[in-house]
């Protein structure tokens, strides 16, 4: 793994940050780490979502009961994988 330094945090900025840190039990390190690669994973999916909103511009929308549908499928699989 690669080290970052990150010069000139407010104050303010890192007294929250270590508190939110000790409110979950964990280090300024490891909470600093989790929250950097929180985002990473958002922008990967803002970039993969990009790329499907580019792919598929121009096509017709998926029908609006088709998509019920799909969501419903959706909240039974979750249900089911939670019992």
């Amino acid at each position: 793994m690669t080290d970052v330094l990150i010069r000139g945090v407010p104050a303010e900025d890192l007294r929250m940050l270590r508190a939110a840190a000790e409110d979950e039990g964990s280090s300024l390190q490891s909470y600093l780490s989790a929250a950097l690669h929180a985002h990473v994973v958002m922008l990967a999916r803002r970039r993969a979502l990009a790329e499907v909103g580019a792919r598929l511009d121009g096509k017709a929308p998926v029908p609006d009961e088709v998509r019920a549908e799909v969501f419903e499928q959706m909240r039974q699989t979750d249900r089911s994988s939670l019992a």
